[in-house]
């Protein structure tokens, strides 16, 4: 657990590195879909809302690790 402005962010833990660079590990539960397609998903959101801010030069490496899959109704279509 990461302590984030407003409060604790459950599931992410932010890694400070030598050089001003940061690691993230996220803790995330899913919906059953292509995991690695996922976490590939999530790791680009994570980097373009970084850039975006100005801040890509701290960004370490981004481990996405599932806790948990929800289960669906089989009718329930897919999400990316």
């Amino acid at each position: 657990m990461t302590v984030a402005e407003g409060g604790n962010a459950v599931g992410v833990v932010a890694a400070a590195r030598p050089g001003g660079r940061f690691d993230l590990s996220l803790a995330l539960v899913a919906r059953p879909v292509s995991l690695h397609r996922l976490a590939d998903a999530v790791r680009g959101r994570i980097g373009d809302v970084v850039s975006r801010a100005g801040l890509g030069d701290t960004l370490g490496q981004i481990d996405v690790a599932f806790e948990d899959l929800l289960e669906v109704a089989p009718d329930t279509p897919p999400e990316v």
